[in-house]
């Protein structure tokens, strides 16, 4: 028999505590499956276990392919009835809990947020309603959204399902929870508390959720049994297949789960209650059967494999709510969380703990230790307690017009509602009961507290602390965020005597003063009074972009005009945009020399070196152009230049068979350090020399230029004087690049993006261009060999009179080759100009996948690539930096891109190529207002080519 009603929430955690489960020596024993299970795994290494009788296991579910699965039929989740506790008195009563003494010393209550002085919002696209989550038809309470960020794609999840989108807010799939973790119908299953991650460092997406069954089980189950449901997409692409697994516990309800992630480790942290029998053939949980919380852990080898799934089961049962933390992105081995104890009634009567899991698990070995660390006394690891019984956030009234006071009665309490790590700091947020400091007469509301703690030692160090609070308005249920490159986002809940309930959020930049926040600015207003129930939410979500290095994606709900609950999502960024800097060209790395690093890159190993702070180039640089070069390498292969270090990179930005010297433009954002990445990729025990000039650099501000599109056109092609006209060797030539013609470069332009190709040479070398008559410069632009003619891509620095200077260098005395110029735009400190938007590396086109456009490409024909809306470029962008490489041609020929589809045969060229050859370029490309731009192949003898392209970085007007 089903009830309709609540579904399973943080309320059962403030709980009268009347009965701890009692803890077995012994790992848990065999058990029966599941009705819809395959036969079980082999047996994992458990720690000694409190659940009752010790009694968890693992099994493999199978394989769920989502875009298959939406289009067969849709199974819902049941409603269940779930009871809501509010901590009181009798919770003295529980065993072993507030014994003499245990109650910490309290430490110093958080301090109210300062102004940090940043007042520009940080949405930077308006909140996209999720109407289908939001009908009152299928509104649970609570809604529990949470969103995750891929390469490519968003998925939101709710309490029911999941939604598979694109960045473009366009929907691939909505997926019930029972289709997508393949849960049983026979016994009805319930499910809910879903939560989603993309894990930039493997590559795949990870999703939770917890449910049960009332089905008795011999020896293991008297009443049911409850599921950690665990799935992981077998590609970057959310939308194929996942394999799944469940952790199964005895007459135990695994509830609010929260994901955390490491290197190697997954972990789930859960708070234990027992399963009680209701009517005849149901059950619920029971608040008064709590085991504490309980964390699992498993191996991130298992997850990618897709078989047996071994874990490691511990408990801690004076816990009342375990948050793992998500790394983002991970970059250690251990997984760092809070854990929030119970210690004694009154206010602020739970303790917080940092708990450091290390160690590693496998199907014979498991070294896994959970250390735990107290928060919440002593000197310098010093918070105050949190508070259980928050405040029952206000909004308006029922009747016309919507002046009187009402509340959503037990919406939060005070336990983190998010943990992340990044960079050796834990932050967690959570409600606070405090009194506004401005007016001193407002009385108590809810406030978002947010919590900074350095890791980084033996014991932990408080770093902030501070409030988030606002006269006369309530501010509950948090979350929080860090971009790629430190920008900490925190959003929330708002709601007053005259607000319905919308989302706010506020932004601290690392380099801020500490207890400090921006300005405040609204989300997405509420439509209306909120009177589904008494819930608001377990937790609410802000997911990292892997893509954009200054982007958080947020998802929270509103209340929405029927009386329910409509979910939202939307882009957050604190970072404006950058302006360009042209530079002499600048050498910042010479393996051969030790300029940067020293000795060749060896493959798979990836090497950084510091950019910003060298030469000219200022240490707040935020991205660079430039070209790298590859010499002396022993091994055919590829460089990926990536902003992060990256063993196995999923883009590339110069390709090279065994002795040719190549180089290739880049635009590409660097690390916060300044720092700048590459990785070799060839065989095993391949090396290679790399060489890396700058010739210009971004900066966050308006000191710069602005970059203006033009249509393709060609300045300069020797060709057409002659082979007089020819560049000779060591003899630097002029030429004249600004114009009073129009739609050229204006007179004032400081540098230009162009393609520079080399034909027609009579020696093997290499040719410099740079903004002064120089015989003997110490960068170099292209380098070629005899009889190859070559492009490379550049951002070209002009003189005060507008002019490049190239010079030809070779061993051949005497040498002369020709030299084009195709331009592309062009730099200069003008209104309405475009400002730059690095991005990490993302393969919007691979014709040999069909991804982007089908290939191959096809002779004397041109294919649209949607690009904007891709991989972090936004459906504005006005332009796009990247690398295109081509490989597999068949015949010799060039290929061409361009913002729209040619009238005839383009005039200009983009990479020009051999037949049987891999090479790549990089680009600086307009694309049309549809988001597209056009690929051309041209040939001269027909012929097929695959093409490749990945974007670094993306153009949009300044203010």
């Amino acid at each position: 028999m089903t009830r309709t009603v609540r579904s399973l929430g943080p309320r059962l955690l403030g709980l009268t505590l009347a009965v701890v489960l009692a803890a077995p020596v012994s790992a848990a024993p065999a058990a029966a499956p599941r009705a819809d299970a395959p036969a079980a795994a082999s047996p994992s290494q458990l720690a000694p276990s409190m659940t009752k009788g010790g009694k968890t296991k693992a099994i493999r579910r199978g394989t769920v392919d989502v875009a298959k699965a939406a289009r067969g039929p849709q199974r819902t989740t049941p409603k269940v009835d779930m009871p809501v506790l509010i901590p009181t008195s009798a919770a003295t009563n529980a065993p072993g809990l507030n014994a003499p003494g245990l109650l910490a010393p309290a430490g110093p209550a958080p301090v109210a947020a300062a102004p940090s002085g940043r007042t520009d919002t940080n949405v930077i696209e308006p909140a996209t309603d999720s109407t289908a989550f939001g009908t009152s038809d299928s509104a649970l309470e609570p809604p529990d959204p949470f969103i995750a960020v891929g390469p490519d794609h968003v998925v939101q999840s709710f309490n029911t399902a999941f939604k598979f989108m694109d960045r473009r807010n366009g929907t691939f799939e909505v997926l019930s929870l029972h289709d997508f973790f393949i849960l049983p119908t026979d016994p009805i299953t319930f499910a809910f508390d879903p939560r989603v991650v993309y894990d930039s460092l493997h590559g795949r997406w990870i999703a939770t959720d917890v449910s049960f069954d009332c089905e008795p089980i011999p020896d293991f189950a008297d009443v049911g049994s409850g599921y950690l449901d665990i799935a992981v997409s077998s590609t970057s692409d959310p939308t194929g297949e996942w394999t799944s697994w469940f952790i199964q516990y005895g007459d135990v309800l695994p509830d609010y789960p929260m994901l955390g992630t490491s290197t190697d480790k997954a972990a789930i942290g859960s708070n234990l209650f027992g399963l009680e029998a209701l009517d005849p053939g149901t059950c619920g949980p029971s608040g008064d059967l709590f085991g504490g919380t309980a964390l699992d852990v498993f191996p991130w080898a298992d997850l990618l494999a897709g078989g047996e799934l071994n874990f490691h089961h511990e408990e801690i049962p004076d816990g009342s709510t375990a948050r793992p933390a998500l790394q983002t992105p991970a970059t250690s081995a251990t997984i760092h969380g809070v854990n929030i104890k119970f210690v004694g009634p009154g206010p602020d009567n739970w303790n917080a703990e940092n708990f450091k899991i290390t160690g590693t698990i496998s199907s014979t070995v498991d070294t896994i230790v959970v250390a735990r660390y107290d928060m919440s006394a002593g000197v310098p690891g010093v918070l105050g307690g949190f508070d259980a019984a928050v405040l029952a956030p206000r909004q308006p009234g029922e009747e016309p017009p919507n002046t009187a006071v009402d509340t959503i009665d037990d919406a939060v309490d005070g336990r983190p509602t998010d943990a992340i790590w990044q960079n050796g700091h834990l932050f967690f947020v959570s409600t606070y009961r405090c009194t506004p400091i401005i007016p001193s007469t407002d009385v108590e509301r809810d406030c978002i507290r947010v919590s900074d703690v350095n890791t980084n030692g033996a014991t932990p160090v408080k770093v902030q602390d501070f409030l988030i609070n606002e006269a006369g308005r309530d501010l509950f249920h948090g979350g929080i965020g860090i971009t790629l490159n430190g920008d900490l986002h925190v959003t929330y809940t708002r709601s007053s005597v005259s607000d319905f309930p919308g989302t706010w959020s506020v932004y601290r930049g690392p380099g801020d003063a500490t207890n400090s926040v921006s300005t405040a600015h609204e989300v997405r207003a509420g439509d209306g009074l909120y009177d589904l129930g008494d819930r608001w939410g377990d937790y609410t979500g802000v997911a990292q972009d892997p893509q954009d290095g200054n982007v958080v994606w947020q998802t929270n709900e509103i209340a929405n005009a029927p009386g329910d609950w409509m979910t939202h999502f939307s882009r957050l960024s604190a970072a404006p945009g950058s302006t360009y800097i042209p530079i002499t060209p600048t050498r910042v790395l010479d393996t051969r020399d030790g300029t940067g690093l020293s000795n060749r890159f060896q493959h798979g190993v990836p090497r950084s070196w510091q950019v910003a702070g060298v030469g000219t180039i200022p240490s707040d640089a935020v991205a660079v152009t430039g070209n790298v070069t590859v010499t002396q390498q022993t091994g055919a292969g590829h460089v990926s230049v990536t902003p992060r270090p990256v063993a196995n990179p999923s883009s590339s930005t110069i390709n090279f068979p065994v002795g040719d010297t190549r180089a290739n433009n880049v635009t590409i954002p660097l690390n916060t350090d300044g720092k700048v990445s590459a990785t070799y990729i060839a065989q095993a025990g391949k090396l290679t020399h790399l060489i890396f000039d700058v010739t210009g650099y971004f900066t966050p501000d308006t000191d710069g230029d602005t970059y203006n599109t033009l249509t393709p056109y060609r300045p300069v092609d020797t060709r057409l004087g002659g082979n007089a006209a020819r560049l000779v060797r060591d003899v630097p030539q002029a030429f004249q690049i600004t114009s009073a013609t129009p739609d050229q470069v204006p007179v004032g332009a400081k540098a230009i993006t162009a393609n520079v190709t080399i034909t027609g040479q009579t020696g093997p070398g290499h040719v410099a261009i740079t903004p002064a008559s120089d015989p003997n410069p110490p960068t170099s632009t292209i380098n070629f060999p005899l009889g190859d003619t070559r492009a490379n891509g550049q951002t070209l620095p002009l003189s005060l009179d507008g002019k490049i200077y190239a010079v030809y260098k070779s061993s051949t005395a005497a040498a002369r080759t020709h030299l084009i110029v195709d331009v592309t735009g062009y730099y200069l400190d003008t209104v309405g100009g475009l400002e730059f938007y690095p991005l990490n590396p993302g393969r919007v086109m691979d014709t040999r996948l069909d991804l982007g456009v089908d290939g191959p490409l096809t002779f004397d024909s041109f294919d649209n690539l949607q690009t904007g809306g891709h991989f972090g470029v936004p459906t504005d962008a006005e332009a796009v930096t990247g690398n295109l490489t081509i490989t597999q041609p068949n015949k010799p020929g060039h290929i061409t891109l361009l913002p729209d589809p040619p009238a005839g045969t383009p005039g200009t060229s983009t990479l020009n190529f051999p037949a049987s050859d891999t090479r790549a370029n990089g680009i600086t490309q307009p694309i049309n207002a549809g988001d597209n731009m056009s690929v051309w192949f041209d040939s001269t003898s027909g012929g097929t080519v695959q093409a490749i392209l990945d974007v670094t970085g993306y153009f949009l007007p300044g203010p």
